[in-house]
């Protein structure tokens, strides 16, 4: 059941769901109150007058949580597809319990919301991060990587976030596999609004939407980094498609260093800042990632190539091609285009873009006339 069903463990997670709610209490803080009293009834219950160990601003809000907030809390979590989960160092019996992965990082949440499947964060997780305005190049590179993993019945996970993150969810989601979104808001609530289809279908398709935060929280600049070590404390590795060098991208890689997770980062051009931060983060010693191959060499167990599905080859057929040739074909899947149309769309100098398209004129993937560069479709 989402809610306990005994009397006792009902009344005492309620009393932790207030205890999260009051300002200034953060994981660390929270855990060291859970190991000190026991129990957050016993804390909430206890007289201000006796917590002098305290600060006085913590005092007067311990002696007057936000029991309403709870109240609410509760009744989210007697709806369907509607979990908490607990620490499990300070869990009672018949809990739900927050995954391995996600209780052994440093700081981890006490208490995690889960809406969908709670069984899919005991899944194994391959984190993609990376730009919220992504060039074309990043995009196919992270869609191809993303369908490809999710095709291998890995989970993707990221935090719905508009440019590379919510296109790699969409990528799993379209060959079939699972997704986790980790928000940094309240889950009564997506951020962002575009993205609640998004969101619905990969609580649909039994992957879920996690969050630390209180149902009610909105999206505080703090949130994120916060959000961000979630995501990769709940992966087995981070891969950072895209990022430029304050990217919070490059939080999820530092937070994944941390915490003992391998990280992964896809090159791009040196002339463009939105790879600089890829490139800083191969600098000290991510792997670099070119191919699935790539991963299978550091994580052999967890990439098998050669259960790859031809399902999840792209519609051209790019037996051979590189990724930069790739990146080509999928800005020109709708329209013909012209050679300084394609640079605009791409991450790489015009000279570079002028030699793929001539390349792959050659290869006979794409023909030229008045109107441009367009697909062969002969």
């Amino acid at each position: 059941m989402p809610v306990p069903s005994d009397p006792d463990q009902y009344a005492e997670l309620m009393a932790r769901l207030a205890l999260w709610r009051i300002k200034g209490v953060g994981p660390m803080l929270f855990r060291q109150l859970l190991w000190h009293y026991g129990q957050a009834q016993r804390l909430l219950t206890t007289q201000p007058a006796s917590l002098t160990h305290l600060s006085p601003a913590l005092r007067a809000a311990l002696s007057d949580p936000d029991w309403e907030g709870a109240k609410g809390d509760m009744a989210w979590l007697a709806e369907t597809s509607h979990y908490v989960l607990w620490d499990k160092t300070i869990t009672p019996p018949e809990a739900w319990c927050l995954p391995e992965a996600l209780s052994m990082i440093p700081v981890a949440p006490p208490l995690l919301f889960v809406l969908g499947d709670p069984t899919c964060l005991n899944c194994q997780q391959l984190a993609m991060v990376g730009s919220r305005k992504p060039t074309a190049y990043g995009l196919a590179i992270g869609y191809e990587f993303a369908s490809q993993l999710a095709a291998l019945n890995l989970v993707i996970t990221s935090g719905l976030a508009l440019g590379i993150d919510s296109h790699c969810q969409r990528a799993a989601l379209a060959v079939g596999g699972k997704s986790i979104g980790v928000l940094a808001v309240g889950l009564d609530k997506v951020y962002p609004q575009c993205h609640q289809a998004l969101a619905k279908q990969i609580i649909a398709t039994g992957g879920a939407l996690v969050s630390e935060f209180p149902l009610g929280t909105k999206p505080l600049p703090p949130h994120f980094p916060r959000r961000n070590r979630l995501i990769s404390g709940l992966s087995v590795a981070v891969i950072v498609v895209e990022a430029a060098l304050k990217s919070g991208s490059l939080i999820t890689a530092h937070c994944a260093v941390e915490q003992g997770r391998e990280v992964f980062a896809v090159p791009g051009s040196i002339r463009h800042g939105n790879f600089q931060g890829c490139h800083a983060l191969i600098k000290e010693g991510a792997y670099l990632l070119e191919s699935l191959a790539d991963i299978h060499s550091v994580l052999p167990g967890l990439v098998d190539l050669a259960k790859l599905h031809p399902s999840v080859a792209p519609s051209v057929d790019r037996q051979g091609l590189t990724n930069m040739e790739c990146s080509v074909l999928a800005v020109l899947e709708d329209t013909p285009l012209a050679l300084n149309e394609i640079h605009g769309r791409l991450a790489l100098p015009i000279e570079i873009v002028s030699g793929l398209l001539t390349t792959l004129v050659l290869k006979g993937y794409l023909k030229q006339d008045g109107l441009g560069f367009y697909l062969d479709s002969t």
